[in-house]
């Protein structure tokens, strides 16, 4: 290890560290945009006329994060059977993609028939895919339509009877984290601080990836009633890089790196680095 260390020099280490906070940088500029831009989802350029009042037969989608925020399904809808977007989770997918969107190209690979035995296999594909990804989609018959009833599961989803629900449910870590950014947000409920990261250790310990990620960065940055504590964030850095997620790979990256609960290794940063964007 101490022979590759010598090889990888700190400016392929700085190159490699800048990429990755390139691709979050530009990755939470788009979210926020796209958390700005959501609530008028009807008004998005593919809901406008074009030309003789016709949507666009295809639109590009630029997905930065790891999370994808889509759900996709094999269906058959307009007479195509195909891959269709089923559901979108607000503020992560690009806001111009609405329910119902047909996948006709991934990365500038053609979708063809997808079989039911293979859609799974195909999922995991577009998932595993380098970031940033970009999904060519055709829009569905009725985006106005779309956006309304995305609007109302969105309120539903942060109704005080989802939050009611999320923490009634005491070994589902998903509804932990949900419970968790809700009560940190006063959305659903009263803002509560101090049961929201009692709500966020209770998903991490579950196994929550993304649950994991907060709380290693709470612990990292001494915030939102954590102690400062490098060693925990170590810890919990390292149990979310073991699902291979791209943000806990580089932030277990910079621990090696900077030797930050742990030895300064350069090996182990630069492995980290490369696997973040791989």
């Amino acid at each position: 290890m101490a022979a590759l260390a010598k090889q990888w020099s700190s400016g392929a280490l700085d190159r490699a560290e800048k990429l990755r906070t390139s691709i979050i940088t530009n990755g939470r500029s788009l979210a926020r945009a796209a958390s700005t831009r959501s609530a008028r989802a009807p008004e998005s350029h593919l809901n406008a006329p074009e030309g003789e009042g016709c949507l666009p037969s295809r639109y590009d989608a630029v997905f930065p994060f790891q999370r994808l925020g889509i759900k996709l399904v094999l269906a058959t809808r307009d007479g195509r059977a195909g891959v269709f977007v089923h559901e979108v989770v607000d503020g992560v997918c690009p806001p111009d993609v609405l329910p119902h969107d047909e996948v006709l190209a991934v990365d500038g690979a053609r979708v063809g028939v997808v079989s039911p035995d293979a859609f799974d296999a195909f999922v995991r594909g577009v998932a595993n895919r380098a970031r940033p990804l970009t999904l060519t989609l055709r829009p569905g018959e009725d985006r106005v339509a779309a956006a309304a009833a995305q609007r109302r599961r969105l309120a539903r989803l942060r109704s005080p009877a989802a939050l009611k629900t999320y923490e009634a449910r005491e070994r589902d870590g998903r509804a932990a984290y949900n419970a968790s950014m809700l009560r940190a947000n006063g959305v659903g409920g009263a803002e509560d601080r101090a049961a929201a990261l009692l709500l966020l250790r209770k998903s991490a310990a579950l196994g929550v990836v993304r649950a994991q990620v907060a709380l290693a960065r709470l612990y990292l940055q001494g915030s939102g009633g954590v102690k400062k504590d490098d060693d925990e964030a170590f810890r919990w850095f390292a149990a979310a890089a073991e699902s291979r997620d791209a943000d806990a790979l580089f932030e277990l990256g910079r621990c090696h790196r900077r030797g930050i609960g742990c030895r300064v290794d350069l090996a182990a940063a630069r492995w980290c680095f490369d696997a973040a964007v791989s």
